[in-house]
């Protein structure tokens, strides 16, 4: 795990006021919390650690609120990024998922996909009062292309 410091950064900020460090320290709590999906706490003690800064675990959600940043994405969002990347994939070209400035996780897409498809398949009344056998509910694989 990199945590290296930022350019005029330094390790300690001892003059700095409370609520000026965080806004010096939002690329690295960014970093350690979106990018490299680390739990909060993680995040709080690695930054306790490396430049001194002992804020509770409640003051970084209403900071990251403030924020806006989130590390899920919602329903609509991931539907509209799952339509994009399989027409890019139909004309045969590659496609790395991005939502705000980050890489998306295909996992996320394709369990998004499946959960539609099940979803789907439930709502669907059945033909003639018929049960639907479990070979209708398994899915074929999903496939994005090369990437996703």
């Amino acid at each position: 795990m990199d945590q290296s410091v930022p350019q005029g950064l330094p390790n300690r900020l001892p003059d700095v006021p409370f609520h000026e460090k965080w806004e010096l320290l939002k690329p690295i709590i960014e970093r350690l919390y979106i990018d490299e999906s680390q739990k909060l706490s993680d995040v709080v003690n690695a930054v306790k650690a490396q430049y001194g800064f002992d804020a509770a675990e409640h003051q970084y959600k209403h900071q990251i609120k403030k924020w806006k940043l989130r590390k899920n994405i919602s329903t609509q969002k991931k539907t509209a990024l799952c339509k994009s990347i399989q027409k890019r994939a139909q004309s045969g070209k590659s496609t790395v998922a991005k939502y705000k400035g980050h890489d998306v996780d295909t996992n996320k897409l394709r369990r998004h996909l499946k959960t539609e498809a099940r979803r789907d398949i439930f709502l669907q009344p059945a033909v003639d009062g018929a049960i639907r056998d479990a070979a209708t509910l398994s899915l074929p694989t999903l496939r994005f292309g090369n990437r996703v």
